[in-house]
């Protein structure tokens, strides 16, 4: 009788056992990872998110000819030229929105604080706005400055009294 060449069942086991730990630690290292990518995904939107506002926002400061605070913690921006409003800025905590003559835009950053620096204490004619903006645990504080001309500043207290 010839003798059958063949695994036993211990072999059959030992092998089964070591797979599924391959595989396990397989799984957990492709769910680990999925974690991480997206966590760095949404820090990344967060980021882009915020080059977007603040190209935004220095654009529409150095276009406008005056900027005035209004009431609501909403921002005018104003054409000096044709006498119209370009874009509004309104500061929630979770976001900021933009409003100007092209669309709506929101920016889904958490805005903690804005501290706003006028010309003078009788006008609302916006000199600085700084803002505190949260991006994760790292908290961003950008600056936007706008430089006024004289006849831009009789025109916007010209248009601040009407």
């Amino acid at each position: 009788m010839a003798k059958l060449k063949s695994f036993t069942i211990i072999e059959l086991m030992m092998s089964l056992l070591i797979s599924s730990i391959v595989i396990s630690i397989s799984y957990y290292a492709i769910v680990f990872f999925n974690i991480q990518f997206n966590h760095y995904k949404n820090k990344s939107a967060t980021i882009n998110s915020f080059l977007l506002f603040k190209k935004a926002m220095q654009n529409d400061f150095d276009k406008s000819g005056f900027i005035i605070d209004s009431p609501g913690s909403d921002i005018m921006l104003f054409d000096v030229s044709k006498n119209k409003k370009i874009s509004e800025y309104s500061f929630r905590q979770q976001y900021i929105v933009r409003n100007n003559i092209s669309g709506t835009d929101t920016f889904n950053l958490k805005n903690n604080v804005h501290e706003i620096e006028y010309v003078s204490d009788s006008l609302r004619i916006v000199k600085a706005l700084h803002l505190i903006i949260s991006l994760d645990s790292t908290d961003i504080e950008p600056v936007f400055i706008k430089s006024y001309t004289s006849q831009e500043l009789i025109f916007a207290e010209k248009t601040n009294n009407e």
